[in-house]
């Protein structure tokens, strides 16, 4: 058994691997100051793994908290992935391949794995991030902008503008709550559709376009022909965790 771990920057989340197959997926929020006691929370008593297999996206120190905690309590090696010229199918379009995010690579390898053909691959979060892919594997290249979260928040520190997030999506709004919602929420799909529509004709022909992240679900009824995978970081690794 591996365990397959997707280290966010407020989010960690993880499953056992075997026999081609992830069980016991489970999400839990921490804060730096708590981590350790989150992973021994999370992962005391459990099975030994033969080894973690990690995307780590939080930083070097909360990732040297999580090795050392392996080390403490398992024993076993910590394969820290790091993004390069070429990762499990899928060949970096960066002209320095280490400074495309490791989540961006591993969430293109784990929509490859599900899509036959060229695929745009958006995860929105605090950020946005827009990745496309040809159909032979190629990274095309993406764009990364503020999520909606984002946006909202920066619009909040004006102090100009009220927030409410349960303001309702229209596109005429007639109270600034629908408003602020609004505008946030469509520029968010205009600058998807753009991507999309720039990446078939790119490519050629039709693009499948897969929607990850905390706020991706959201965004699904005003996308065309959308695919949500709530943990694609996990199926790519569970795909590398394979060779």
């Amino acid at each position: 058994m591996k365990l397959l771990v997707d280290l966010g920057n407020t989010r960690i989340k993880w499953c056992e691997y075997s026999g081609h197959q992830c069980t016991l997926s489970e999400a839990r929020a921490y804060e730096p100051a708590t981590f350790d006691s989150v992973l021994g929370d999370g992962w005391s008593g459990n099975e030994t793994p033969a080894s973690v297999v990690l995307c780590n996206v939080a930083g070097p120190e909360i990732g040297r908290q999580l090795a050392d905690w392996v080390a403490e309590n398992w024993a076993c090696p910590v394969d820290d992935l790091r993004s390069g010229p070429e990762l499990a199918g899928i060949t970096n379009a960066y002209a320095d391949p280490e400074r495309l995010g490791i989540d961006r690579l591993v969430a293109m390898v784990g929509a490859r794995s599900l899509i036959e053909g060229p695929v745009c691959v958006v995860d929105v979060g605090t950020a946005a991030t827009l990745d496309a892919v040809d159909s032979e594997g190629r990274h095309l290249g993406g764009l990364i902008a503020p999520g909606p979260e984002m946006m909202l928040t920066t619009l909040g520190q004006t102090g100009d503008i009220l927030l409410d997030r349960e303001g309702g999506i229209t596109e005429f709004a007639d109270a600034t709550p629908d408003a602020v919602a609004s505008g946030v929420m469509l520029s968010s799909i205009a600058l998807i559709e753009r991507f999309v529509a720039a990446t078939r004709k790119k490519v050629g022909g039709n693009v499948t376009l897969v929607v990850t992240g905390g706020a991706g679900h959201r965004m699904l009824s005003y996308l065309n022909d959308a695919r949500f995978e709530t943990d694609l970081v996990l199926q790519g690794l569970a795909v590398i965790a394979r060779e």
